[in-house]
């Protein structure tokens, strides 16, 4: 699932923003990019295959602690 809480924190542990990074908006591009668009008028570009391999190891690493 894609949102702004997952994005941001996608951007935080993976491309190093800092926290006060806000989010305007973000769209899917075809089926390989994810446009954002930050409150500052700059922006970045993701990849969807990147961003969605980054959600499955989190699900993975809470899973692991549910089971703890």
């Amino acid at each position: 699932m894609i949102d702004y809480t997952k994005i941001k924190q996608y951007l935080i542990d993976e491309l190093k923003y800092k926290p006060k990074i806000e989010i305007l908006y973000y769209r899917i591009v075809g089926d390989k990019i994810i446009d954002i668009k930050f409150d500052n008028g700059m922006g970045e570009i993701i990849s969807l295959e990147k961003y969605s391999e980054w959600i499955q190891k989190k699900r993975g690493e809470c899973i692991t602690e549910i089971l703890k």
